[in-house]
């Protein structure tokens, strides 16, 4: 089986729900962040230890120009990319 990697930059169309605003508008979706910062252990008795926390955000364009990031949970694409792929009952991808 052989593999072709095209990698290529493109934006995807999208929704973006605003909380401050409560409602969604249209977005162009430019790529993936990966975000994280240093937590100070808690100078309580029996608090954290502190650590890392980290999480994966989103960078999208709104149709004013603005770019922001938001979480991935508040993001619909548009461009059902889903489509382009098939997996038979097995849940293994087929090769048609």
């Amino acid at each position: 089986m052989a593999w072709d990697l095209n990698v290529q930059k493109e934006l995807r169309p999208c929704y973006v729900y605003i909380k401050k605003k409560n409602e969604k508008e249209k977005a162009l979706f430019h790529c993936w962040s990966f975000e994280s910062s240093i937590v100070e252990p808690s100078l309580m008795i029996g608090g954290h230890p502190g650590g890392t926390v980290a999480c994966t955000m989103a960078i999208v364009e709104l149709e004013n120009g603005r770019v922001i990031v938001t979480s991935p949970s508040s993001i619909r694409f548009l461009d059902n990319k889903i489509n382009d792929y098939c997996w038979d009952e097995k849940g293994e991808q087929n090769d048609e």
